[in-house]
This record gives structure tokens, sequence and C-alpha cells, in this order.
């Protein structure tokens, strides 16, 4: 396919993997989670303490995840979350009905793009978040991906950044977080993604981040170039497969400055939330992605 056209790339927190491996991070003092301090970790404590899970519960999920081990590992507390999360998921559900839905994928995929067009892509402090999740949540279900026809040819082409609901994009202010770092402020305005497949099976892209200047009245336009690539992977868990479309940054450009080396491909973190991601819809229009 040409897959010169611009298209949409929405990147979902439906599971925060990003906040929850933050977390992980203070509460595991550098070792495996045992029960006690993941009960310190504060979406656990807070459900605790509001009596919306008790420590019985609590117990025998951490006991089922850990599997007989001394504590778990990063994987494990995310499943850990999981299976909280299951516990209140089916009341919500009857209550509202919100995946009770009865129209196509394409109609949904259509009323996603219609709601974000226009919309802050790093924001949501605006109406129709709460819509947005509900009708992405429903197009999962309607028409999730499909893992044995995908190709990368299906990824080629140049993708706009249209939603993102990760807080810790919104904290940085975008994908790089130069705009955080440069002389008088900058804003996001914008990020294109470009996937290229050449024809010795090479994948290469390159990520355009545009900022507002609050001095000067000039974009910044800041580059990041590396490899692609899509992987199969298998929870341990439940043993679902699934696709990860995972990038490697090789060198960052802005103004006169170029960075490389292991400064990009490993320190960089305020990129690590975009360079490895579960893919969950993809049609020629839109590509929806979760950490």
């Amino acid at each position: 396919p040409s897959g010169r056209h611009h298209r949409m790339s929405v990147s979902l927190s439906l599971a925060p993997r990003d906040a929850l491996i933050e977390e992980y991070s203070r509460v595991s003092e550098g070792s495996l989670l045992d029960i006690d301090n993941a009960a310190r970790s504060k979406y656990i404590a807070e459900l605790i303490a509001e009596g919306d899970l008790d420590e019985e519960e609590l117990v025998t999920m951490f006991n089922a995840v850990a599997a007989g081990a001394e504590g778990i590992d990063i994987d494990g507390f995310v499943e850990l979350c999981s299976r909280i999360d299951d516990l209140f998921e089916d009341d919500d559900d009857k209550e509202e009905g919100a995946l009770e839905v009865d129209v196509d994928a394409t109609t949904l995929a259509t009323e996603i793009l219609t709601i974000i067009e226009g919309k802050d892509p790093i924001r949501r402090d605006y109406d129709g978040f709460d819509e947005i999740i509900t009708k992405v949540e429903a197009l999962l279900l309607t028409a999730p991906v499909d893992i044995t026809t995908l190709t990368e040819e299906n990824i080629v082409g140049e993708w706009r950044l249209a939603y993102a609901s990760s807080s810790s994009f919104a904290f940085n202010d975008g994908y790089t977080g130069v705009g955080k770092t440069t002389p008088g402020g900058a804003t996001f305005v914008s990020l294109l993604q470009h996937f290229e497949l050449k024809a010795s099976g090479a994948k290469s892209f390159k990520v355009i981040e545009t900022f507002a200047t609050t001095v000067g009245g000039a974009d910044l336009e800041v580059t990041v170039n590396g490899d692609w690539s899509i992987v199969q992977r298998t929870e341990p868990i439940t043993r679902r497969p699934y696709i990860l479309v995972e990038i490697k940054p090789r060198n960052v450009k802005y103004g006169l400055v170029v960075v490389d080396g292991n400064r990009v491909e490993k320190g960089w973190k305020t990129m690590r939330i975009l360079n490895s991601l579960e893919l969950v819809y993809l049609d020629s229009q839109l590509r929806i992605q979760r950490g």
C-alpha cells in the first residue's frame, strides 16, 4: 500500500502500565514485591482504605499471581492490578451498559475520530473524554486486531497522533520532552510517525514532533530516527497472544543539536512511553495501541 496519506494513531492507557511501572519501582524497594508492599501501592491502598477491597481478596489474588514464589515482578504487579480491576468491571457494565453496543466497527471508528478531531491530542480536560474511552472499549470488543493476518505492510505509512490518554505523555508535554527544556518554554503541537519498509527488508521510522515556542514565535521541530518491528508476545498467565509495535530510537535532532548513542537508545526516559505498545486495533485510517 502507498500509506502516504495521513492516518490517525491513538495511544491509550486503558490499563496505565507506565504508571504501574512507576508505582512498582516505588514500593518494591529494588526487589520482588511481597504482599505487604503491594498493599502499600497507592492504587491498592486506596481501595482497601475505602472498603472496596478487603485483605482476604488481596491475599487470594496475590497468591494466585505469585504461584508459590516469594514475590511478584512488574508483570505480576500489572496482572494483580488487572485482576483487582476485574472485580469492578462486571457491575459497572451491567449498570451503565457501556459496552452493550449494536454498531459495526467502521461506525465506531468514525465516531471516535469525530470526537477526537480538533481536540488537544495529549490532554483530557475536555468534553468527550469519557465517551472516547467507552467507544474505544466497544470497538476493541467488536473488531480486535487479527494477529494472524497482520503484516508489516499494514503499519507502513505516515500516522498522526490524534489522542493519547497517558498521564506521563501529558506530564512530559509530548514524546521527547524537549519542549520542557526549551528556553522560555514550548508547547506540544503535533506528532507524526513515518514507518518505512525497504526492499532489503530493513525497517526505519521517523518521528517528527512539533512544538510552539514561547520566545521567537517559530515552531520547534524535533526529529527522532530509528528502527521498528512488530513482535508477537504471549501473556504469562492467560497465555493470550498479542502484538507489540516496537520502535528503537537511534538519534534525536532539533535545531543544531544532535543526540545519539546510549543517551537516546537507553537513557531517554520520556520516549519509552511510545516505544513498545500493544496493537489493539488497526484499519486503513485508525491505529490504536495501549501500554
